[in-house]
């Protein structure tokens, strides 16, 4: 069995390069996993559980404040690959036992000819 995987990602602090620094609580992004724009105070799933490869398209937005020096920030997100928690994963081997059982099942029915 293939194991599902999801992607979540972590931002960490914004630096200005004269000074000057925005937290993750004021970057947000936008994924096919989140529900419009979410704050990467936490960590963010910005992928489905799925199998195998897929595109993921990522928007971020920034909320700058007057007080914020302009010029150019830098900054560092982190991608981790997950496994589904314990909890989803003996569901999908639940649900693979039942699908089996009952093609099993279907192909142990006596046919009737009519």
């Amino acid at each position: 069995m293939k194991a599902r995987m999801m992607l979540v990602i972590i931002g960490l602090p914004c630096t200005g390069m004269v000074g000057g620094f925005i937290p993750p609580q004021r970057i947000s992004i936008k994924s096919p996993a989140a529900n419009g724009f979410v704050s990467m105070g936490k960590p963010v799933a910005i992928s489905k559980t799925e199998f195998g490869n897929h595109d993921i398209v990522i928007d971020f937005k920034v909320v700058s404040r007057v007080r914020d020096p302009e010029g150019r920030y830098n900054g560092t997100v982190v991608l981790t690959i997950m496994p589904p928690s314990e909890k989803t994963a003996m569901k999908e081997e639940s649900r693979a036992r039942c699908v089996l059982g009952a093609a099993i099942r279907q192909l142990n029915m006596p046919r009737t000819h009519g």
